[in-house]
């Protein structure tokens, strides 16, 4: 009867010990949802929620300056020249086919080529034969190029790219282990270069990586990145499509709710508020909600009660008050609402066609 009890218990413990790993798995998968892509497909992932947190808690990356502003998804961070991150990995020697993916915007001039992403030894400055992969713009910040150096042949993928605007960039990277290796670059969710080179790539097995700088040179990146991606694969373009869908505020005027009227009264004066929700640039990155509103506003000579002019809809007296002034009733006549009464009270000293003698029912 022990025995049996001492199995049990060995079976209901291994039992615990499968249920707790897989709920600490599907909660680990919680942190990275959202994506197009698997989680077994990425290697290392940068929200830059207001830290350099790893979500997948493989690498510990330091920074070295930097600001946290709002981003793209989120958060992201922004490297105004001089500041980077070391991230103590490597990465594109460990993998045969490869990719990642970041918003970028670059946002200035510099007077050197700016590496956003960097693989090399350590001492190494940029473009030389001890880097390894570079991701980088000209100096004037309007260019984007991924290299991964061959000497003489390198693996060269560049395009022309927006300052000042978030782009969706995405590199891929197949077949690193044959003498052909391919290189695609994909602006915005779009191929917009591809290059094969014939004789292979070396790979540097002491490799470090950075972001914002090489090793040893002052190429420093100027501008932000957001939800910067390492993958183990080469992504497909229906995943590249989903990661640019994913920044893109909205497609249609629809995506931005409805128009909506509002009428209120200002003064003597009722207004009518017509706002129409647009979707500015659809489809697109730098697409955005906005509110366009036009506001037509009528006098009104009796008075503005709940948004609307009032109106006179009786006969005058002579003498007194009246509470239901008559549309034919002069303008100018003095109205005073009264406690108790839904409608307007106008009073007058003798005849209401004697404009000297009108005057106010109740005192202010």
């Amino acid at each position: 009867m022990r025995e049996k009890i001492t199995s049990l218990y060995i079976i209901t413990s291994i039992l615990a010990i499968l249920v707790a790993a897989s709920l600490f798995y599907q909660f680990s998968g919680e942190k990275i949802t959202g994506l197009t892509v698997s989680e077994d497909d990425i290697v290392y992932f940068y929200k830059f929620e207001d830290n350099l947190e790893d979500e997948t808690e493989t690498s510990k990356p330091q920074k070295f300056g930097g600001e946290f502003i709002d981003g793209k998804i989120g958060r992201a961070l922004r490297f105004r020249g001089g500041e980077y991150v070391r991230t103590f990995e490597r990465y594109f020697d460990k993998h045969d086919d490869l990719s990642l993916s970041l918003w970028l915007m670059p946002e200035g001039t510099t007077l050197r080529h700016q590496m956003i992403i960097w693989q090399g030894d350590e001492g190494s400055g940029g473009y030389e034969a001890t880097d390894e992969a570079i991701l980088s713009l000209n100096p004037d910040g309007d260019v984007l190029t991924f290299r991964m150096m061959g000497f003489p042949n390198d693996l060269m993928v560049n395009s022309a790219v927006s300052k000042d605007v978030w782009s969706s960039v995405v590199v891929t990277v197949r077949n690193l282990d044959t003498s052909s290796p391919t290189a695609n670059l994909y602006l915005n969710g779009v191929l917009v270069s591809s290059n094969t080179t014939d004789n292979g790539v070396p790979r540097n097995q002491t490799a470090t990586m950075n972001i914002a700088k090489p090793g040893a040179n002052r190429m420093y990146f100027k501008g932000s990145i957001d939800e910067l991606i390492f993958y183990n694969k080469a992504i497909t373009e229906e995943e590249i499509s989903g990661i640019f869908q994913e920044g893109v505020k909205c497609s249609s005027d629809i995506d931005c709710g409805g128009n909506s009227t509002e009428t209120y009264c200002i003064g003597n004066e009722s207004c009518t508020n017509h706002t129409t929700v647009i979707c500015v640039n659809p489809g697109l990155p730098s697409s955005f909600c906005s509110n366009q509103s036009e506001i037509i506003c009528e006098d009104c000579p009796h008075g503005c009660e709940n948004g609307s002019c009032l109106e006179f809809n009786g006969t005058a007296l002579g003498g007194g008050f009246n509470l239901n002034p008559s549309k034919d009733d002069d303008p100018d006549i003095l109205n005073r609402g009264q406690a108790g009464f839904f409608k307007k009270v106008w009073c007058w000293l003798i005849n209401p066609s004697d404009k000297s003698g009108y005057q106010s029912c109740l005192s202010d």
